[in-house]
């Protein structure tokens, strides 16, 4: 077993024929920079890995929360999907990368710190597959980037069309428990927006909770998809129905119509976008000489309204700020753990201690100090409840906001901040003074710490509104 394991070049964990092996979930770590909006994102060793992701809590999903043992059952049909229609001579074959039910070789999974790619190679339709993943640091909006990109492996020219994306996307204001309970009733205020401008913005036409006052919803769920050529890009269109993609097929089984018909067939086709729980796939096509390479670059994320969005697109939409996203997001968990940097004769030791590091930052937090240097306020940053696909009962928070932090339990927290003072010497006997202050007045200490808030006191809250307009 243990003939499964490496590490490679970046020091990311290699698994191999990961499909195969007893099923584990975990999680990207959910750190987008003091700077940045973190997203929340749970991946299994199975089909394209991500089983569900989304911002803040479990009651704002792009893809829906499910427990561990739904996720494994589920993410074969409605997580990440690539269907690739090769055509050889007069021969077309549908080929799904990462499926459990078409012939591949040995897929890989490359687990680092803050990003994840899986890798297969099909022999038998002559195209090789890496799917990467990382979490959009330093920007302020939430982005999950995939990164798809097929190689001819092949000695002879292949033709292909392909499509990736998601069979659902859940629309921003839809909560956990109206997903599990009433879903149906729910798509009635289901709508996809922006489709003109080439990134579908997801999200309810209103509030839906049963009161008497109906809250009008600007934010909502964005994804953009481009191919890159040289220097140029350009966004490709998103079909957000899924009848146009799968047909009759409610089972999501297998994109009929898309076996059918051919990309640009489907891409000139009349959308709904109402009223229905609505998808999100990208088409490309080329023609692959031997080693050539087809790249569908896309981000996943959530943003304040559409208006940001269209301003910011064609800024990001580049492979060249992708890359140095990815660069960036690297960079971030590295640095954090340099603190803690060890090197012996065992790599693997040496990653072990840096990654059982960043476990704990991610339930103690970082600290920083905020205000005077005479008098400086410890502030940590990233801290947070700990919640996972198998911990389902974990009503995990991450902020969505610059200089995240959320809640956690009064032991993880405690116990994820023994090292600061010997790390961190400036932090003094600030978490001491914390944790004895919260001993409630029976002797017992509180179940869940909360992150910290500020408030302005009403006397500089007007100058303080001059200056934001």
């Amino acid at each position: 077993m243990l003939d499964n394991f490496s590490f490679d070049k970046r020091g990311r964990f290699v698994f191999q024929n990961y499909a195969s092996a007893r099923p584990f979930s975990s999680f990207l770590p959910g750190i987008a920079g003091p700077l940045g909006i973190p997203l929340w994102v749970f991946y299994v060793n199975r089909g394209q890995a991500i089983a569900s992701f989304g911002v803040e809590n479990k009651d704002s999903p792009i893809l829906e929360f499910q427990p561990a043992d739904k996720a494994y059952q589920t993410i074969a049909w409605t997580g990440f999907r690539t269907f690739i229609k090769l055509t050889r001579g007069t021969e077309t074959a549908l080929y799904e990368p990462f499926s459990a039910w078409q012939s591949t070789d040995s897929p890989q999974m490359f687990i680092g710190m803050n990003e994840l790619e899986l890798q297969t190679t099909s022999t038998a339709h002559g195209v090789q597959t890496n799917v990467l993943y990382f979490t959009l640091p330093g920007e302020n909006m939430a982005g999950l980037v995939r990164q798809v990109t097929v190689t001819n492996v092949s000695d002879e020219p292949i033709t292909l069309e392909m499509l990736d994306g998601l069979p659902r996307i859940i629309p921003y204001g839809v909560d956990d428990r109206g997903l599990k309970d009433i879903s149906c009733t729910l798509e009635a205020w289901m709508q996809v927006l922006n489709l003109d401008q080439g990134i579908p913005f997801y999200r309810l036409r209103a509030s839906a909770a049963d009161t008497a006052e109906v809250k009008d919803i600007r934010a909502g769920h964005f994804y953009m998809a481009f191919e890159a050529q040289g220097e140029h890009t350009h966004l490709l269109p998103a079909l957000v129905d899924p009848n146009l993609v799968f047909g009759q097929n409610t089972a999501l089984s297998a994109p009929d119509q898309f076996m059918q018909h051919s990309l640009s067939w489907l891409q000139a086709q009349p959308q709904i976008s109402t009223g229905k729980t609505p998808c999100g796939f990208f088409g490309a096509s080329a023609c692959l000489e031997p080693s050539e390479t087809l790249t569908i670059y896309a981000i996943i994320g959530h943003a304040s309204s559409i208006e940001h969005v269209n301003n910011q697109q064609a800024r990001i939409a580049q492979a060249a700020y992708l890359n140095q996203k990815r660069e960036e997001a690297y960079q971030l968990t590295r640095s954090l753990t340099d603190i803690v940097d060890t090197q012996t004769g065992s790599p693997p030791f040496d990653a072990y201690c840096r990654q059982s590091f960043l476990d704990n930052v991610l339930r103690g937090g970082w600290p920083i100090l905020l205000g005077s240097e005479a008098k400086p306020f410890v502030y940590h940053i990233y801290s947070r409840k700990h919640g996972d696909l198998e911990r389902d009962y974990n009503a995990f928070y991450l902020a969505p906001e610059m200089y995240s932090q959320g809640n956690g339990n009064y032991r993880d927290v405690n116990q994820n901040r023994r090292c600061d003072v010997l790390l961190n010497p400036q932090v003094g006997d600030f978490n001491v003074l914390s944790f004895l202050e919260l001993i409630q007045a029976d002797g017992y200490n509180p179940l869940v710490v909360n992150g910290v808030s500020f408030s302005v006191p009403p006397e500089h809250r007007a100058s303080i509104q001059d200056m934001a307009e």
